[in-house]
């Protein structure tokens, strides 16, 4: 929808999360507070972002996560932006593990332009809903699965409904206040499966990557990984939470000799990561999930992160003539 066509209500709920004339109000006014006044403003109604590569992203106005990001959607994870626009082409088969709305897969979908070779997972089913409309607006360029992420496919297991956005995961916490979550059964699925799946319709693709967001189910999800992992060219996108001091997420993929590689988000320059103990000066707010990169080592993307961390240049511009020599083929 045209910003011409947007009513005023629309165009305010859009424009609230950035604007400083409002500054006062936010300050005054308690957070939750806040929400809840725009929720009762916003009612149904939707806000869509172009992603700009053909795909869109739709979001509930009510939504302050996604709102808040809705001015500048490239600031949100600009080291996912910097990996994407790099290693994610036409050979590639895109898996979202934790899909939520569907950002990474509505672009993925736009750049690949083959459904079977980009899943969205996601077993979620109020976000679920609107993950289905984005699906439609954009004309199916990726393939649903309502499942979880799980070490054995075919499982039924208990899924928990956070209201936040980060919080919904296999991972049950019977401390949290009853009003906080719902639980809901899932199938499970694992990550060997779906490549193989997209692989066998889409047999020319030849690169992997997989955006993992599965809260607290990194281990299990990559016990479902082994083969996807093995003599294959396969990039893993990972959060390790601030509030997890020892960084146990990033020492599992060390221990299966995997390499990692850290992207920071203002430079795009890359680091390699050889010990959990190098993320404590990196980790620095305990309420932020940070993101990091494994690889099979000696694959191609490994070759090509180890190139650009070799030579302190950043994942653009520079850096593209390292990678290819390294034999990432771009």
């Amino acid at each position: 929808m045209s910003e011409g066509h947007k009513s005023f209500r629309e165009r305010f709920l859009e424009r609230a999360a950035g604007n400083p004339a409002l500054e006062p109000l936010r300050k005054v006014m308690p957070s939750g507070l806040r929400g809840k006044v725009i929720n009762a403003l916003s009612g149904d109604r939707v806000g869509t972002m172009d992603l700009g590569n053909g795909g869109q992203l739709q979001y509930k106005l009510g939504d302050t996560y996604w709102r808040g990001h809705a001015k500048d959607i490239r600031g949100y994870e600009p080291e996912i932006w910097a990996l994407a626009d790099r290693f994610v082409n036409k050979d590639t088969v895109f898996v979202d593990c934790g899909a939520n709305i569907g950002l990474w897969s509505c672009y993925a979908g736009a750049k690949i332009g083959n459904p079977d070779q980009v899943i969205a997972v996601e077993a979620g089913d109020e976000v679920g809903k609107t993950l289905r409309a984005n699906h439609a607006l954009n004309r199916g360029s990726f393939t649903l699965m309502p499942n979880a992420i799980w070490s054995k496919s075919g499982e039924t297991m208990t899924f928990k409904v956070h209201k936040r956005h980060a919080g919904s995961s296999l991972m049950d916490d019977a401390s949290e206040p009853a009003g906080d979550v719902r639980r809901i059964e899932v199938k499970t699925i694992t990550i060997d499966d779906i490549v193989e799946q997209a692989l066998r319709r889409s047999p020319r693709a030849r690169d992997v990557v997989i955006k993992l967001d599965v809260e607290g189910v990194e281990r299990p999800a990559m016990d479902g990984a082994q083969r996807t992992l093995k003599g294959r060219n396969a990039m893993v996108v990972y959060e390790d939470h601030g509030k997890e001091r020892e960084s146990e997420t990033t020492a599992d993929f060390l221990r299966r000799w995997l390499k990692v590689y850290y992207v920071d988000g203002d430079t795009t320059q890359v680091k390699a990561v050889t010990a959990a103990a190098q993320l404590r000066p990196i980790k620095t707010d305990v309420t932020k999930g940070y993101n990091f990169v494994a690889c099979p080592a000696g694959c191609a993307f490994d070759k090509a992160l180890a190139g650009l961390a070799a030579d302190n240049q950043p994942l653009g511009g520079a850096g593209q003539g390292q990678a290819r020599k390294s034999g990432y083929r771009a």
